[in-house]
């Protein structure tokens, strides 16, 4: 009996899954802090009416702290979380998928994605789901792959996808088996905010011209 396609995936070393907790559990900080604002506008609004100037005061407490924890970081990982949600950016990306096989008739092969950024702006993350689909019994396979990180550091961590370049990211099958076919889908994409400069004179921070 035939099985569906099979994925092969390579585990990274320690200083890369090092890297990822730090910076996965800076992302969480902000993330949480974001989130507990929140709840607490949604406590205190369920409550009382005579609470909403002070639910105010709470967000914007918790709002205006994020900037400052963002200061705090290290240049490398500030400009890293200084980014957008843009779903509305997919227009400027092209994104297609072949499977490749090692030889002719066999089972063994590539998915091989290929995207290329023809906007204006760098993506710090990119995520896309790939679907295959062959002859087997299991005849559907699915993938998420990474394509655009905010740092670059090892194997899923690709690094951001500038203006004007193309990424290509293999994954490998086996057991594919008859015809094929390859779908795909981005599920998120983020891009880089303008960096901000600050005025000499009057030490204003202004967005700087991109």
């Amino acid at each position: 009996m035939n099985g569906g396609p099979s994925v092969i995936v390579n585990k990274g070393g320690f200083l890369a899954s090092l890297a990822k907790g730090v910076f996965g559990t800076v992302m969480v900080l902000l993330v949480c802090g974001t989130a507990l604002g929140l709840y607490g506008m949604h406590v205190f609004n369920s409550d009382v009416h005579l609470f909403t100037g002070q639910v105010g005061d709470i967000v914007q407490g918790v709002l205006a702290r994020l900037p400052d924890l963002q200061k705090a970081l290290p240049p490398i990982l500030a400009d890293a979380c200084n980014d957008r949600r843009a779903i509305d950016y997919r227009d400027s990306v092209q994104l297609t998928a072949r499977l490749e096989r090692a030889r002719q008739g066999g089972r063994d092969g590539v998915v091989v994605l290929e995207v290329k950024n023809n906007g204006k702006e760098a993506i710090s993350l990119l995520t896309a789901r790939v679907v295959v689909q062959d002859e087997s019994d299991s005849p559907v396979c699915e993938l998420s792959i990474v394509v655009a990180t905010p740092l670059q550091i090892e194997d899923e961590w690709r690094g951001p996808l500038q203006p004007g370049e193309t990424r290509i990211v293999p994954r490998r099958l086996t057991e594919v088996v008859g015809e094929v076919k390859v779908s795909t889908e981005v599920t998120d994409l983020r891009v880089f905010n303008p960096p901000v400069a600050v005025s000499p004179k009057s030490g204003i921070e202004n967005p700087a011209s991109s």
